[in-house]
């Protein structure tokens, strides 16, 4: 589910980023991106809250590509005591365009 998001100041100032939590029911819709192994240094780095786990992407088209990079929050989330917030307007508008550019499926 990527419903799991850290609170921000206020509804238009950042950070209130989104994040995904475990769920056997729901699937995950996303894009994949190569990334050349210099960069995904950097990258991990930059997303050092975060750890990656290999997980199978497969696509609209049916194609399954194995040990695609997944972050997840090194902090478990924890019902009833993980802090959540409404997502900011900037990364709200930026997770929305993402979908829209990716053709990402609409639920």
């Amino acid at each position: 589910d990527v419903t799991d998001f850290m609170p921000g100041l206020n509804e238009y100032v950042e950070p209130a980023w989104a994040a995904i939590r475990p769920s056997s029911h729901a699937e995950l819709h996303g894009s994949a991106f190569f990334i050349p192994n210099a960069e995904a240094e950097g990258l991990d780095k930059q997303e050092a809250g975060y750890n990656v786990l290999d997980v199978t992407f497969t696509t609209y088209d049916g194609e399954v590509v194995e040990n695609v990079g997944l972050y997840v929050p090194k902090k478990p989330y924890v019902e009833g005591s993980s802090l959540e917030a409404i997502p900011s307007y900037q990364y709200l508008k930026l997770l929305k365009d993402g979908a829209q550019e990716g053709n990402l499926a609409q639920h």
